[in-house]
């Protein structure tokens, strides 16, 4: 039995592998013997039956077992509310551990238990690849326990929301949690909040997959990526899909400024650049079809990779005719030859004609060119692309 732990996916402890350390956990409790084999296998993915305090205290009692954790999750309903009850022998033994840190740290933990106590987890696990932090508590400027470098083995952050409301977005952690990594991070992803800074500077460096999943960008702070992307100089994979409600009196980036930041970072091999959900999060007023339309990719002659949506590349027919003598050209314009892989999404009947167009030129343009996915619900429209693509060496696949 084995952990599986060579993709993102299950370094962010799949329910396959909750599953997994669940059965170390009773074999390890069989014997003596099998404990001293399986528990330490158990901890590189660690959950606990009995609560995320349970499991802290062991990693406070137990460092040999607290060495060997390789993915970690801590914050959000996990941990007690604000002002809920621990036993005596646990509060005992957080406020002691916090004290070896600065005498200032009991405080915290009384005025702030859930972001004192994922702290703390977080200073247990020194050699952990995979982090994931839930952020949920408002109020606190400070993410203690952490010194900087102070997790040298981390490749992956995670930071999710933890609250309904994506206009608080209690992101007071992310920098302290950012400038604890060393030069082993890869991947940094945001989950669920209005992003009004990104403290890259510690990072940047180093940074290969930048993710912004149900995110909202500021203005100024998309302003920053737009001229800043030089610093993020081994960036190669930037994802970013807007989510949440209209925000009242908030200045956030449009689609357009978001499209164009990602076509300054020249060296991504894949971009994925998500407007489904436009409509529900730009002021109505606001709003226009075009907003959406991304210039062309062919500037960034690494790219492998696109996954953009049909409002991405349709234009209204005036405004086709206007900036296009052939509206067929549309997605072959768009390309550079380095592409290998193409999803569109929510496929719109009017692309057609435009994909028929890069059937018929692929092998002579896009050579790299072997999968073009395609997320639609229309039938006629799926039998026209993939009769299109029938005589070529591209497979086409279809999400309906």
């Amino acid at each position: 039995m084995a952990l599986r732990l060579s993709s993102s996916e299950a370094r962010r402890c799949t329910e396959e592998n909750k599953t997994l350390v669940r059965s170390l956990v009773r074999l390890s409790q069989t014997c003596s013997m099998l404990r001293e084999i399986a528990q330490p296998i158990g901890y590189h993915c660690p959950i606990s039956e009995n609560g995320f305090i349970s499991l802290v205290r062991t990693l406070c009692e137990r460092p040999d077992l607290a060495s060997k954790v390789q993915v970690f999750r801590a914050g959000g309903g996990c941990i007690p509310a604000l002002g809920a009850e621990l036993s005596d022998a646990a509060s005992n033994l957080f406020q002691s551990q916090m004290a070896q840190f600065t005498e200032n740290r009991p405080q915290l933990f009384n005025e702030h238990p859930q972001l004192a106590v994922s702290a703390l987890s977080l200073a247990k696990v020194p050699n952990a690849k995979s982090l994931t932090m839930v952020l949920s508590e408002e109020g606190a400027d400070d993410f203690p326990f952490i010194a900087n470098n102070g997790l040298p083995n981390v490749e992956e952050i995670y930071i999710e929301n933890g609250q309904d409301a994506l206009e608080h977005p209690c992101q007071d952690a992310t920098e302290p949690i950012l400038s604890a990594a060393s030069s082993a991070l890869k991947h940094f992803e945001m989950n669920g909040f209005f992003i009004e800074f990104l403290p890259m500077s510690t990072v940047e460096s180093q940074i290969t997959s930048l993710h912004l999943i149900d995110c909202r960008i500021e203005y100024d702070t998309m302003a920053n990526l737009l001229y800043g992307w030089d610093r993020l100089s081994n960036l190669s994979e930037f994802i970013y899909r807007p989510g949440g409600a209209e925000i009242v009196d908030i200045v956030d980036a449009s689609s357009s400024d978001a499209s164009g930041a990602a076509l300054r970072a020249r060296r991504l091999r894949r971009l994925i650049l998500d407007w489904r959900n436009a409509e529900d999060i730009y002021p109505k007023h606001d709003f226009l079809e075009t907003d959406c339309c991304i210039e062309s990719v062919r500037t960034l002659e690494f790219l492998e990779y696109l996954e953009i949506s049909s409002r991405s590349i349709c234009l209204h027919p005036h405004e086709v005719d206007e900036m296009h003598s052939d509206r067929d050209m549309l997605i072959a314009r768009l390309l550079p030859p380095s592409i290998k892989a193409l999803k569109i999404l929510e496929l719109d009947p009017r692309l057609v004609p435009a994909l028929k167009y890069l059937a018929r030129c692929a092998a002579l343009h896009f050579t790299h060119l072997t999968d073009v996915y395609f997320e639609s619900r229309g039938a006629e429209c799926n039998e026209a692309v993939q009769a299109a693509f029938a005589g070529t060496s591209i497979s086409t696949h279809f999400d309906v």
